[in-house]
């Protein structure tokens, strides 16, 4: 008799954490081609995963997935800009990188204990480098393609000066650089 999983498990397993998919695929593996899931050596596997997440948990390793996750939607968004550019819209694409190169650093720097409420930008960056967490040339490269962003999102008119292949590498100086660290 087959084993069904719930439809959550088929459709967003993935998803979830890396931890639920561990568990997932040890509790559900076939041992033999005769064999179905959840034998003495399936729990036996699962538990153990169960036991490095509780040691995950209680060692305050977990922190990450949030930060995770929350660097997929800026991926997503990202992915959005990068398709505004093909159909030509450039100030579409500028704006939606700035958002996402503002909110991936802001996020990145709450994840390394710097205070972000109430804070421009720029003093973020800078706090960053005071800390050694990124270097000069980087905080310099920020500062500039923020600036690229931020004349697209005022409709500054020094947005117009900019070549359609400075736009493009914007986008991926976001994704290659910024959705990294």
């Amino acid at each position: 008799m087959e084993r069904r999983l719930p439809q959550f498990v088929k459709t967003k397993v993935w998803d979830y954490s890396e931890y639920f998919r561990d568990f997932q695929v040890e509790i559900n593996k076939t041992i033999d081609e005769t064999g179905g899931t959840f034998y003495e050596e399936n729990v036996g596997r699962a538990t153990g995963v169960l036991e490095y997440v509780h040691d995950a948990l209680t060692n305050g390793l977990t922190e990450d997935l949030f930060y995770k996750r929350e660097v997929l939607v800026f991926k997503d968004l990202l992915d959005q800009a990068f398709e505004f550019l093909e159909k030509g819209l450039r100030l579409a694409a500028a704006i939606y990188g700035r958002i996402v190169l503002e909110a991936t650093v802001k996020e990145f720097a709450k994840k390394n204990g710097i205070q972000v409420e109430g804070i421009k930008f720029d003093q973020v960056i800078i706090e960053l480098r005071k800390m050694e967490i990124i270097q000069k040339p980087f905080e310099s490269s920020l500062r500039a393609n923020y600036q690229l962003g931020t004349e697209a999102a005022h409709g500054d008119k020094n947005f117009e000066k900019y070549s359609v292949n400075e736009i493009r590498e914007y986008p991926s100086f976001i994704r290659d650089k910024v959705l990294t660290l």
